[in-house]
This record gives structure tokens, C-alpha cells and sequence, in this order.
């Protein structure tokens, strides 16, 4: 018995310091430098969103207020180290650098907007129609599922569309707001000689001559970005330069494309020595199919003499909005096939660039472009209206209430009296804890679990449905983004009543030596409310985020 009331201890006293590390974590550790969340004008082709900058003009950066306070005064020839790379670029007298950023550094509780505020844009739409705006809603909002944005909000108003977003996820906003028009194709480079030149495509050889700035196929004059077909497959001008065009071939555009559903994840990322590898598994329409091999089946293939690796001479190039995100290295053996499924890969240095590339690269496969472009009309901060705090005065008071109430019974029960606040304060800091980091959500069920064992508390059906259910919640919980806003308070909230009525009545129970009605009890209530709280969980939205801050505490408090 002494042994087990150790253990128990123990994995508590573990829970709470693992907790409060977490939460401390980000003053401990210190980053350095901001994220480039958006950019436009001067130094837009250096600065692009998404990229992290850690020195500008031989200053180190710390955080976003001492890089807005820097950039005030750069004019001319300008130095940054861009993902710990030097670039320069050149700001001039009468313009200012237009950049939002983000600190690196974050706090180790994501605060929901709904408690904090935010940044609010307003966008307009270039088209206005009712149809229009859905579509654009909708698909706005599945591009906000796939980036598991739990802390943003979509909506619209008098034919706009409003975002409201917390400074953790800003960053992200330009991804949700593209056009997402995501092609891919092969570049050919023809060189020109006296303003002459050849490519093979089809098994056909097209000659090309350079008039001026614009080139002619099959006596046909096509100007740069110029759209044409050529057997059946779309064309575009890339460039026209005296030594060369770059012509080039589309496959598909994302409408061409589908994410592998007989997998269980489409999506991979792996770790390779010096960076990571994502893949994103798709398959082809027919379409798409006829046109790799209409555009493999007259490309060279190279061989690599050690590996014997046979790779196209040209990799498919994969565009979005017109700009280049990736090559992808096509296997020599597929030349001259109608693939019916791509694996679209590429190799990163950083993590967070590899998995942005594959976020990005899903969330248009699923959610195709917008069918219009969003116009930023306004950005400004977003505070929470005073009303929508209040309900925060009764919850604090009865959190302070619970914990300092049992402290009147210390004359008569002494250190009994301790319990009820200790537990139940241990259970919010492991709370915030899991909030931070939700892996920790396993150990507390792991330990809690080993905990019952020991004590002998798994008996019965009652018991074991319980756990069940704490255990499909738990693999919800990690699925999730998790956040502290409204509705988790008012989860914890419940927490607090829930347990310091179970105590008090748990208590009482105990000094009757009603030990067996205790277990019983305790499994039936629990049972009832792990499966309520687990169903509104999956119902999503607000409720999800009331039942999450539930579940996490119920599940320390039933198993420890």
C-alpha cells in the first residue's frame, strides 16, 4: 500500500514538473529572429512570406518589436541574413519596407482570440456575386482544416470576407489567401543559335526563331506568357533572350489532381541526413496522364554510373500562382508512360519549410484555387469586446473559491483539508501543461492507468468502458491544435465543480468505510460524463474546445 501511495506521488510530482517546464520553456530557451508572415512592394522577391530573418544590417534579431524599430531607418543598399543565409536588397529614400512579421519565439500557451484578440483582415473579393462568395468561403475554410488554424476565424459581411486570426497563426494567412492556382510541367530550354533553335516533344522536332522579344513555332508568333497549344498539350512562354527560350509544358493544375485515399496518410514527411523529405501522394486524370507521356516520351534520360539510377533529363517543375516552389526528379523508367499516380516530393534543410511546402501542396490539391482574388481591404487589431469577458469574473472567483475553501477545515481535519486544492491544482498546471505540449496527454493516461492497475480499481464493465472512452479521447486530443480560449475555461470550470462535489462526496463516503459504494459510484459517474464529453468532442468547433479542457483534467483526476 505504501509503495503504490508512492508511486502515485510520484507520477504526479513527474506530471507537474514536466508541466511547468513546458510552460517555462519558451523564457528558458531563447529564439531568435521573425518569420515573414506577409510582404509587399520593396524587397518582396528577397523577403518572401515564410522565410525567417536573423540579422538586418549587422543587428541580430530578437523579436518583431525590435525589427519594426530597426526598419524605420534602412534606406539603400540593405543586408539581411534570410534563412542563415546573407541576400541584400536595395530600399529607396522615398519608400519604407511594407512587412509584417512573427516572433520566433512563442508562448508555450496558444491564448484563443476569443480571450486575447487578434489581427482582423478584410478582404474583398474582385468578384461579387453571391455564388462567387460561397465558393470562396467554403474553400477558404477547408484550407483552414488543412492547416489546422484552431485559432482563426472565417466569416463574411455585406460581400466581404473577414478573417480574424491570433498572432500565433497570422503567419499562415498568406497560404489561406492565395489564388492557389498550382500547375505542373516540364521546362524546355531551347538554345538558340542566330536566333534559331530546335526542341523535341511527341516524337516531332518544332523549329523556333527569335523575332525580337517574342518567339515563332510552326510560322505562329507567340509573345512571353502567351498560352498555346501544341499537339494536343498547353504551352506557355517562360522567357525569350538572345541565347534562349524557356518553353514550357503543362501536365495538370490541381482540378488533374487527387490525394491518394487508399493510403492511410497521403501526406509523409521524413528526416534524411541533412535535412527532411516530404511526399504527397496523388493520382492523375486521364488527361493529365496523356500529357506526361506526350512530354516524357523525347526527353533524354540520364543514368547515374554509380547507383544506376535513370532519371529524366528535365524534372517536373511545380508552380503555384505562377512562381516556382519545387523540382521533382522524375524516374527515367516512367519516359514515355501515362501514369495514372505521382508521388510529388522534394528535399528540404529545414523542417518547417518541408512541411510548409507539403501543407501548402495538399491544402490546393483538396480545396482546388479560389475562383477569385481577394483584395486586402483592411488590417487592424481585434480586441475582444468587453461583454464577452465578463462570464471570466464568476469563473475565477469560484477557481479561487474551490481552492481556498477547504483551507477553513485545517482546525478541525488538518492536513486532509489540503487535498481537495492540492489535487485540484495540481490538475490545472498539468492541465496548461497538456495544452502546451499535447503528447503529455499520453503519459497522464499511461501513468493513470498504472496507477488504477496497481490499486485495484479496474473492475467491471463500468471501469473498462471508461477507459475506453478516455482513450479515444486522448487520440482526439493529439490529433488536435490545442488553444486556451473561452470555451476551455468555461471547461474548466466544470472540471472544478465536478471534482470538488465527487471529493467532498468521496470523502464523506470514505469515513463510513462505504469503500465499495465509492468505486462504484465513482466508475458509473465517470463513465457518464467520459462519454458525453467524449461525443462533444468530435461534434467540433466550441464544443470540441469545452469538452478538450474537460477530458484533460477528468482524465488525471479518474485514473490518478
Amino acid at each position: 500500500m505504501k509503495l503504490s501511495r508512492n508511486f502515485e506521488y510520484l507520477s504526479i510530482t513527474i506530471l507537474v514538473l514536466i508541466s511547468l517546464f513546458l510552460l517555462s520553456s519558451p523564457y528558458l530557451l531563447i529564439g531568435r529572429g521573425v518569420r515573414v508572415v506577409s510582404i509587399s512592394g520593396v524587397c518582396e522577391d528577397v523577403l518572401t512570406p515564410g522565410s525567417i530573418i536573423t540579422e538586418v544590417a549587422g543587428y541580430q534579431i530578437s523579436d518583431e518589436e525590435q525589427f519594426y524599430s530597426l526598419i524605420k531607418k534602412l534606406k539603400g543598399p540593405t543586408t539581411f541574413v534570410i534563412n542563415y543565409n546573407p541576400r541584400s536588397c536595395y530600399i529607396p529614400e522615398d519608400k519604407s519596407l511594407n512587412i509584417t512579421v512573427t516572433s520566433l519565439r512563442k508562448s508555450a500557451l496558444r491564448l484563443g482570440i476569443d480571450l486575447v484578440g487578434g489581427v482582423r483582415y478584410v478582404y474583398e473579393p474582385q468578384e461579387t456575386s453571391e455564388s462567387i462568395l460561397k465558393e470562396t468561403l467554403w474553400k477558404l475554410k477547408e484550407r483552414k482544416k488543412s492547416w489546422e488554424l484552431a485559432n482563426t476565424e472565417i466569416r463574411s459581411f455585406d460581400g466581404k470576407i473577414e478573417i480574424v486570426t491570433g498572432k500565433d497563426e497570422e503567419e499562415y494567412l498568406p497560404f489561406l489567401t492565395k489564388k492557389g492556382e498550382l500547375e505542373g510541367g516540364f521546362v524546355f530550354n531551347v538554345e538558340l543559335e542566330n536566333d534559331k533553335g530546335k526542341f523535341d516533344f511527341n516524337e516531332k522536332t518544332y523549329e523556333i526563331e527569335r523575332v525580337d522579344d517574342k518567339i515563332e513555332i510552326n510560322g505562329i508568333t507567340r509573345e512571353v506568357n502567351e498560352k498555346f497549344m501544341l499537339d494536343g498539350v498547353e504551352f506557355y512562354v517562360k522567357n525569350v533572350s538572345s541565347n534562349g527560350t524557356f518553353l514550357i509544358g503543362k501536365v495538370f493544375d490541381e482540378r488533374d489532381l487527387k490525394l491518394v485515399e487508399s493510403r492511410l496518410n497521403p501526406t509523409r514527411l521524413m528526416r534524411q541526413r541533412g535535412g527532411y523529405v516530404f511526399v504527397v501522394y496523388t493520382s492523375l486524370s486521364e488527361n493529365a496522364s496523356r500529357n506526361f507521356k506526350k512530354l516524357t516520351i523525347s526527353q533524354e534520360v540520364n543514368v547515374n554510373p554509380l547507383t544506376g539510377e535513370s532519371l529524366l533529363a528535365n524534372p517536373l517543375v511545380i508552380f503555384v500562382d505562377g512562381e516556382e516552389l519545387m523540382k521533382v526528379p522524375m524516374n527515367g523508367k516512367n519516359k514515355g508512360l501515362e501514369v495514372k499516380e505521382l508521388a510529388l516530393w522534394s528535399f528540404e534543410t529545414n523542417k518547417e519549410e518541408a512541411v510548409r511546402k507539403m501543407v501548402l501542396l495538399s491544402s490546393l490539391i483538396k480545396s482546388g484555387r479560389l475562383p477569385t482574388d481577394l483584395i486586402l481591404q483592411k488590417k487592424e487589431p481585434y480586441k475582444v469586446e468587453d461583454g464577452k469577458s465578463l462570464f471570466l469574473i464568476p469563473c475565477s472567483l469560484f477557481l479561487l473559491f474551490s481552492i481556498v475553501s477547504p483551507l477553513s477545515l485545517m482546525k478541525k481535519y488538518k492536513k486532509d483539508s489540503l487535498i481537495v486544492p492540492l489535487l485540484i491544482l495540481c490538475s490545472i498546471i498539468i492541465f496548461f501543461g497538456t495544452l502546451s505540449f499535447p503528447a503529455l496527454i499520453v503519459l497522464v493516461f499511461v501513468l493513470g492507468l498504472i496507477i488504477s492497475f496497481r490499486k485495484e480499481w479496474l473492475s467491471g464493465w463500468l471501469s473498462v468502458l471508461t477507459i475506453f472512452f478516455l482513450f479515444v479521447s486522448m487520440i482526439g486530443i493529439l490529433m488536435k491544435r490545442l488553444i486556451l480560449g473561452v470555451a476551455s475555461i468555461y471547461g474548466l470550470t466544470t472540471f472544478i465543480i465536478y471534482s470538488f462535489i465527487s471529493l467532498i462526496i468521496i470523502g464523506l463516503k470514505l469515513r463510513r468505510g462505504e469503500m465499495r459504494k465509492v468505486y462504484e459510484s465513482l466508475w458509473k459517474s465517470s463513465l457518464i460524463f467520459a462519454v458525453i464529453f467524449t461525443c462533444l468532442f468530435f461534434i467540433g468547433g466550441s464544443l470540441a474546445e469545452f469538452s478538450t479542457s474537460f477530458l484533460i483534467n477528468f482524465m488525471f483526476f479518474t485514473t490518478i
